[in-house]
């Protein structure tokens, strides 16, 4: 690393010395003949003066040219929200498979400590009722009792319903 450091600033004096001895060998007259050259446009302009005289002025021959556009203007529809416009998304998504037991006491306690630090939190249980009445409103309840098959199952829901929304999950 300090090997790198000291190309860099070897570079950096180099140019500096090369600078400066190419300012002093550099003759006084190189500066007056670059101030002297005209430029190409204002060469161009006094090339027209001198052809046309002082006071032309262009003509714009709009015969054969259409006045309006053939085509009109699409109005383009925007959408309400400068996010959805912009493909914006949500950054993450938490899915937290868990049991009708715990959902009281494991889920509450993980919903406080991660409930500030991402946008959304759902807990996916197997629910015999599904009209149980929870503490927590962000339940999603499985009646397929199968435990094997509930992870594909919050696989679905989560690219049924937040496919688009969110960016990991």
């Amino acid at each position: 690393m300090r090997r790198s450091a000291l190309n860099r600033n070897h570079y950096f004096v180099f140019g500096i010395l090369v600078g400066l001895a190419l300012s002093f060998y550099l003759p006084e007259d190189v500066w007056d003949l670059v101030q002297k050259e005209e430029c190409p446009q204002e060469a161009a302009e006094n090339s027209l003066i001198e052809k046309f005289g002082q006071e032309f002025e262009p003509h714009l021959n709009l015969i054969s040219k259409p006045l309006s556009a053939k085509k009109p203007a699409k109005n383009v529809i925007r959408p309400r929200y400068y996010s959805s416009e912009l493909g914006i998304r949500e950054k993450i998504f938490i899915g937290v498979m868990t049991s009708q037991d715990n959902i009281n006491t494991l889920a509450t306690a993980i919903n406080r400590t991660t409930a500030h630090l991402v946008n959304k939190i759902k807990f996916f249980i197997n629910a015999d009722n599904v009209k149980t009445n929870y503490k927590l409103k962000n339940i999603v309840g499985f009646t397929d009792t199968r435990e094997n098959l509930r992870p594909f199952h919050v696989i679905k829901y989560i690219a049924d319903n937040y496919l688009d929304d969110y960016d990991y999950f």
